[in-house]
């Protein structure tokens, strides 16, 4: 069964480079440049959600709090990804799984993703 990601990022450059990276692992990939489109985008139920943490139109952070309140999405594993300081603990307070510092390593980023989804096969 293919995995579902949903990448939200508002650098489009970015958001294209994730997207080729997690393509080539046979991910299949959903995309957002904002915040307000990921809610809609829910629907498409994710295995995971990598989110940039500071995006034009809301908090990534504040999104993934609100994601993990959520019976009918707190068991979607979130990864905060940002360039800003701090990101460790503002993944741990946001509740998110794992985070991601800009710039990234793109082995560290399939390691990361790899490891999110077998855990969410334990669910």
């Amino acid at each position: 069964m293919e995995n579902n990601i949903l990448i939200v990022d508002d650098d489009a450059y970015l958001l294209n480079v994730l997207v080729q990276i997690l393509r080539t692992e046979g991910y299949h990939i959903e995309t957002s440049l904002s915040g307000e489109v990921l809610l809609k985008k829910m629907l498409y139920n994710p295995d995971l959600i990598i989110l940039d943490r500071q995006l034009s139109d809301l908090d990534g952070a504040e999104i993934c709090k609100g994601l993990k309140k959520e019976d009918e999405t707190k068991n979607i594993p979130v990864i905060l990804i940002s360039a800003g300081s701090g990101l460790r603990d503002i993944a741990k307070d946001a509740g998110a799984d794992d985070y991601i510092e800009k710039p990234f390593d793109s082995h560290e980023l399939r390691d990361k993703v790899k490891h999110m989804l077998s855990k969410r096969k334990c669910y």
